[in-house]
C-alpha cells in the first residue's frame, strides 16, 4: 500500500539546484535589492536610457546612478554601449523585468493594484 506521496510526486533530487545554481539566483536578487536597481531596470523595461536621461527620471545624483548602473552591470542585468559621448544603457534579458512586474504584483504595487483600489 503506498502512501500519501506516491514515488511520482516526490521530486527527483537531479531536478534539484545546486548550490552554485542557487547562489546564481541569489546574486541576481542582490543585484536587485535597491529602489534605485529596481527604478533603473523599470525604465530601462520601456527602452534604453542614458545616464543623463536616467539621473533626470530618478532625480538622483549622476555619480549615484553610475554607482548602481555599476551593480547592475557586474550582476549580468544590464550592459551599456557607447554611442558618441554618451553610454547608452538596455537590459540584458527582458525576464529581468517580468520578474520586477511579478514582485510588484505580488507586493500589491503598480497599474494592476491601483486599478483594484479603485474598483
Amino acid at each position: 500500500m503506498m502512501g500519501v506521496q506516491g514515488p511520482v510526486d516526490a521530486p527527483r533530487k537531479e531536478e534539484m539546484p545546486t548550490s552554485g545554481e542557487w547562489e546564481t539566483v541569489g546574486g541576481l536578487f542582490r543585484s536587485l535589492g535597491s529602489p534605485i536597481r529596481v527604478g533603473i531596470v523599470v525604465l530601462l523595461t520601456e527602452r534604453d536610457h542614458s545616464v543623463n536621461e536616467l539621473v533626470d527620471a530618478l532625480a538622483v545624483s549622476q555619480p549615484l546612478v553610475s554607482q548602481h548602473l555599476r551593480v547592475l552591470r557586474s550582476g549580468g542585468i544590464v550592459i551599456g554601449e557607447r554611442r558618441g559621448r554618451e553610454m547608452i544603457y538596455s537590459l540584458t534579458d527582458p525576464e529581468v523585468s517580468d520578474l520586477v512586474k511579478r514582485a510588484a504584483r505580488h507586493r500589491g504595487v503598480g497599474s494592476d493594484a491601483s486599478s483594484r483600489a479603485r474598483s
